[in-house]
């Protein structure tokens, strides 16, 4: 929907019908995750309740927590990836860039701090919350102008929208489960010294993972453009050299983080804290292949 519009003083700009349907397309996202995200926090709190029933309150407390924070996260992701489509992807990428340095430090600080089982939850939180101070900051004026925006023509978008969005919905539950059901499972079946060290290794993990797609979501608008416009030949080049330069930096990021936690395990320095060489080049090849 951008592709006909542009940026004039920090607000839209184009012809009416066009922006029309994009502050429509928007609105309609907006109220469908307003719903969505509800009962996806009421769905995982519940499960979480239900699978921590023998362990503690304050254990059932903080997953709830993490649910609502999870949620949330859930919502910021539509505005980031609203406001990316927009073509402004160094913005996008600066925000995330800060984001991916302040969850990691902030989790660790916390487990560090022998927060325990709160260190997620907060570290998250905190993160989130300047995820969307970064956001609103980087353009007031479009915002703004989302808010006050009445479109006069609203196409309907369930039609367009929804046969896509349920897919984005089963990937994102099978990300979720994939990467952030282990911790409570191995914490409820094994020990939370084992969730610990694995919460640490696969926080590593995951942070390699977002460097290293950014060589492609930094694309993403720019490969929309392509689409809409029937340039396959461009879409279908730029997509394989961006995905070429994203599993080479992931596959060197790799070997670097197993020789790094080598060099740690080697001079016992804080190896404790993380996975075993072994399992933790596992979890590197798991992700590699993902």
């Amino acid at each position: 929907e951008y592709a006909r519009l542009h940026f004039v003083n920090g607000e839209i700009a184009g012809e009416h019908a066009d922006i029309d349907r994009l502050f429509s397309l928007i609105r309609y996202s907006t109220r469908l995750y307003l719903i969505v995200v509800p009962v996806a926090v009421a769905l995982l709190s519940v499960v979480g309740v239900v699978f921590f029933w023998s362990n503690t309150v304050s254990i059932r407390s903080a997953w709830i927590m993490f649910s609502i924070v999870s949620g949330s996260g859930l919502l910021i992701s539509l505005f980031q990836s609203i406001y990316q489509g927009l073509d402004r992807v160094e913005e996008i990428q600066f925000n995330t860039l800060i984001s991916t340095i302040i969850v990691p430090l902030l989790n660790w600080a916390m487990l560090l701090a022998r927060t325990r089982v709160c260190a997620l939850v907060v570290g998250n939180g905190v993160g989130f919350l300047v995820t969307l101070l970064l956001l609103y900051g980087t353009n007031k004026r479009f915002w703004r102008q989302m808010l006050k925006y009445r479109p006069r023509e609203t196409p309907r978008w369930s039609h367009t929208v929804l046969s896509l969005q349920w897919r984005y919905a089963i990937s994102w539950a099978s990300g979720y489960l994939m990467f952030y059901l282990f911790v409570p499972v191995i914490y409820k079946f094994s020990s939370p010294i084992q969730a610990g060290r694995f919460g640490l290794t696969n926080n590593l993990i995951l942070t390699l993972s977002s460097f290293s797609i950014a060589w492609l979501l930094t694309s993403l608008p720019r490969l929309n453009i392509h689409a809409s416009r029937h340039e396959e030949r461009r879409l279908l080049h730029r997509f394989w050299r961006l995905s070429g330069l994203t599993f080479l930096t992931q596959f060197g990021g790799s070997l670097l983080l197993v020789f790094v936690l080598a060099i740690l395990q080697h001079f016992h320095i804080y190896a404790d804290r993380f996975l075993g060489l072994k399992q933790a080049a596992l979890l590197l090849a798991c992700a590699l292949i993902n």
